[in-house]
């Protein structure tokens, strides 16, 4: 809590974590900082001038950081809302390489899009289906032995180096359709 004096002698200002006071003048209503312009409208000029003055520090204008259109700036924001916010933050994402990517469904193999680290294998529900029949509703990781030919999928596709997730879609292509990879 801090306390400020004010150009007229008998008022003092009570500033709080969310709201204002002005002893001293009025009923010494609790006044939300952000609703000050509405609350100080009809009020005499001395007063007025200074919670307005008091407003414009804690809430300055500034530009978007994505398409530079003047806004009041609450807390840490740098966007004027929230379109321009999902693009600064893609913009974010792109730079730092953990942008979308896009990869073949397991099932169908048509290309669809993930995040980087999203463990998906699939494009649509209806794969997501198939994926689940093939798999008996879980992916049994306990007896591998019971499945021999996707054991020998498995380690054929480690021998060509091949990356985990081409590894799952040639096992569960095999699960799938019956298909030698």
């Amino acid at each position: 809590m801090e306390l400020k004096r004010s150009k007229n002698p008998d008022v003092c200002y009570i500033f709080t974590k969310g709201y204002i006071r002005a002893k001293g003048y009025g009923d010494e209503q609790a006044i939300p900082y952000i609703k000050i312009p509405d609350i100080v409208a009809n009020w005499e000029e001395p007063m007025k001038s200074e919670l307005m003055a008091i407003y414009e520090q804690r809430y300055p204008i500034c530009n978007c950081a994505v398409c530079g259109k003047e806004f009041r700036r609450t807390r840490a924001k740098i966007t004027c809302g929230p379109e321009c916010s999902h693009k600064y933050t893609n913009m974010l994402l792109k730079e730092r390489g953990r942008e979308d990517v896009e990869v073949e469904c397991s099932v169908c193999g048509k290309l669809f899009k993930k995040k980087r680290n999203q463990q998906k294998y699939t494009c649509s529900r209806e794969c997501t289906k198939e994926f689940g029949k093939a798999h008996d509703g879980k992916i049994d990781r306990t007896n591998k032995k019971h499945n021999s030919q996707l054991v020998k999928i498995e380690k054929d596709a480690r021998k060509k180096g091949l990356h985990y997730a081409d590894i799952q879609k040639q096992k569960t292509l095999a699960m799938v359709g019956g298909i030698e990879i």
